[in-house]
Parts: structure tokens; C-alpha cells; sequence
């Protein structure tokens, strides 16, 4: 397999603040996503990469990133990617360079609170239902 090409911190935020049309894609698994999100990334977790490959467009190029560089999931996704036709680069600084660099970081705990609390109550148990007023 022919040798992954990366991406910096600063070409990835000038290629970001030019508009270049890139797909930055959040590989980390969702019980990380409190640790946020480089702004406008797309969350595929790599667990989920086989299953949702088609929401990426094939004639932009991609752009992998997780944690930081000690995790390898962002080079395993890129390596998934580029097997199936895609342009990817990867952003081994990740999130800890991104937050180092003072680059912008989203939050979104409120959908990890949605996504993994599965056994989560659907409503409020032993309370009185209002539908059974007299």
C-alpha cells in the first residue's frame, strides 16, 4: 500500500479558512466526542467507517483526524479510504495539536449524551402521568 500522505495543523486550518473543499472526518469513537470536534468535521466513527463510507463524496479529498498522534485510528481510516478510491491525508496532530495551535474546537455533549445512554429511562419513572388526569 502506497505510503499515507498528512496534513499539518496549519495547512489543514489554511486549507479550512481558504474554502477548499475538503471532507475532515472525526474518527473517534462516540464515548470521546466530549473531547470536541475540529469546526464543521463530519463524526464517522471508525467502528462505523464500512457502514457509512457512502456519506463521503469520492471526488473530494479527506482529511482523517482523532485524538492526537499517539492514536492510530486516523491512519487506519485512512488507510480503509484510500482503498476504496478516496484522496485522504491524514491530520496525525489531531485534537491535542489542533487545542495546542489555539484553533477552534465545537462541542456537541449533548448528542453524546443522546447516543450513549441507550438504557437511559424514555420518561419520568413514578411520577403520575398527566394523560391520566380525573
Amino acid at each position: 500500500m502506497p505510503k499515507l500522505k498528512t496534513i499539518s495543523t496549519d495547512e489543514l486550518r489554511d486549507a479550512m479558512e481558504s474554502g477548499d473543499i475538503i471532507q475532515v472526518v472525526n474518527v473517534l469513537p462516540k464515548s470521546q466526542y466530549r473531547l470536541g470536534f475540529i469546526e464543521n468535521s463530519i463524526k464517522i466513527p471508525f467502528t462505523e467507517l464500512d457502514a457509512r463510507v457512502e456519506e463521503l463524496d469520492r471526488n473530494q479529498e479527506v482529511v482523517t483526524y482523532c485524538s492526537g498522534g499517539d492514536s492510530s485510528l486516523c491512519r487506519k481510516a485512512a488507510e480503509k479510504l484510500s482503498a476504496e478510491g478516496y484522496t485522504v491525508r491524514v491530520y496525525e496532530g489531531g485534537l491535542k495539536a489542533w487545542s495546542a495551535a489555539g484553533l477552534p474546537l465545537e462541542s456537541d455533549e449533548d448528542e453524546e449524551d443522546l447516543n450513549e445512554s441507550p438504557d437511559a429511562p424514555s420518561g419520568l419513572s413514578g411520577l403520575p402521568s398527566s394523560g391520566n388526569a380525573r
